[in-house]
């Protein structure tokens, strides 16, 4: 489903878009110069008499306005002798193929790069799952560990080592918290949305 939106609302995946539909709309045209071209311009005028010249009024001397109208068709056909044109049509079809595969090559990338993210995102999900538990264990066994130094059966050293692992374990909790976030936050950039609004 992420990919999937991400295919859809992906910025890059757009612009790779447009820039496949702009490489079509011109191999179009280069096709279209190879055709014979007919145009029919059309003029139609209303002149009346009558009017000013300058501020001073003209009368009228009792004519009708009159409307003229003009019309013409007319047909081009201009030979490729050179292969000028043909040219220009290969050209467009090979920036048209070069702009498909580019638009697929992001798409990959995007896929990719969520899949990859997601994934990460879940391996932190595990591992601060993990650490947590870890943490709650040594939590535990410092305090089994305070008890027996209290009795004489443990060394101040080896409740030291023990809040050595515990005081690491925690440090190490917050940065994968971080790079959970950071996680989250790639994935909203390439899904295009915030990432208060992405639920994961």
């Amino acid at each position: 489903a992420l990919i999937n939106r991400g295919l859809a609302n992906n910025a890059d995946v757009r612009i790779a878009t447009i820039r496949l539909a702009q490489a079509k709309v011109r191999s179009d045209q280069a096709a279209a110069g190879l055709l014979p071209s007919v145009s029919a311009p059309m003029l139609i005028a209303r002149q009346a008499p009558g009017g000013y010249v300058g501020s001073v009024p003209v009368g009228s001397d009792g004519r009708a306005p009159q409307t003229s109208m003009q019309g013409s068709l007319r047909g081009d056909w201009r030979a490729d002798i050179w292969g000028e044109q043909t040219s220009l049509l290969e050209s467009a079809q090979l920036q048209l193929w070069r702009a498909a595969y580019e638009r697929d090559n992001v798409q990959r990338n995007v896929t990719a790069a969520i899949a990859s993210s997601y994934i990460e995102f879940i391996a932190l999900n595990d591992r601060l799952r993990v650490s947590r538990e870890t943490e709650r264990v040594l939590s535990e066994t410092m305090r089994a560990t305070e008890q027996r130094v209290a009795m004489g059966d443990a060394t101040l050293g080896d409740l030291e080592q023990q809040r050595a692992v515990i005081f690491g374990l925690r440090a190490s909790i917050p940065t994968m918290e971080q790079q959970r976030v950071d996680a989250v936050n790639t994935l909203a950039f390439m899904v295009g949305t915030v990432p208060g609004a992405l639920k994961l």
